[in-house]
């Protein structure tokens, strides 16, 4: 062999951590997460978090039903079909759910603080926090759970994955912060958070928006006719084979 041989050629070495680790993310925002976050239990805006998706053993999930069955066949038509009946729901109908007999308000702010207690490893602040004793103990079992059994959501995920039904009897009792456990990014602002039913009244009224922009297109002048569709359910046979493009998705 002779030193006229070729020298091999060798592939390029990868210049960043994206060539190290090929990973596909639909947003830099994703990207983010999945490199920098950490996860923990955080306090969440209760708008920031997605609608149920299947609250099947509510006691009014028939309505939901009823309501959904108004909508495209599109999987995220069931999350706003909770959010339109929670509009609908009256004090009466939420007192119909034994989810929503607790005292939220008092269960959040000690299940903040039991929360808080044990991220700083401190014994005797969580024994403190987890005795509760101005709690009744239903209220106490709750506040509990939402630690040890918390709701589930990582930032920009598109649904729960546990803990709906209690994030509905915190949206009802007007809980506007709640701890969450989930994937998430430091140093982030937390955004304010807005009322859960002018929340739910948006998120329907943009779903319904973006329905008349996907059939008619968006300078189409009856786009700005979403409201009516709102107000008025039998309006919406006649849409029923549109489809929501999966961009729209919030």
């Amino acid at each position: 062999m002779t030193n006229s041989a070729k020298t091999p050629r060798y592939a390029r070495q990868p210049q960043t951590e994206a060539d190290v680790y090929p990973s596909s993310f639909s947003n830099p925002s994703d990207r983010a997460l999945f490199l920098n976050g950490v996860t923990q239990i955080r306090p969440v805006a209760v708008s920031r978090l997605p609608w149920p998706h299947r609250l099947s053993k509510c006691s009014h999930f028939q309505r939901v039903e009823a309501i959904e069955k108004t909508y495209p066949e599109d999987w995220y038509a069931g999350q706003v079909a909770h959010a339109e009946l929670f509009t609908r729901l009256t004090r009466e109908d939420f007192a119909a759910c034994p989810y929503h007999q607790g005292n939220w308000t008092a269960i959040v702010e000690a299940a903040n603080e039991l929360a808080a207690a044990e991220l700083e490893e401190d014994p005797e602040r969580a024994r403190a926090a987890y005795a509760m004793e101005h709690l009744e103990e239903a209220d106490r079992e709750w506040a509990r759970a939402l630690v040890h059994d918390p709701i589930c959501w990582d930032d920009n995920h598109d649904s729960l994955t546990n803990g709906q039904h209690r994030t509905c009897a915190l949206r009802a009792a007007g809980v506007p912060y709640l701890p969450v456990e989930g994937r998430y990014l430091p140093d982030t602002a937390t955004p304010d958070s807005v009322d859960a039913r002018t929340h739910a009244q948006r998120t329907v009224g943009e779903y319904w928006r973006d329905v008349l922009t996907a059939v008619l297109g968006p300078t189409h002048p009856l786009v700005d006719a979403a409201p009516l569709l709102v107000r008025f359910p039998a309006l919406r046979r006649l849409l029923s084979s549109a489809r929501r493009p999966s961009s729209a998705k919030q």
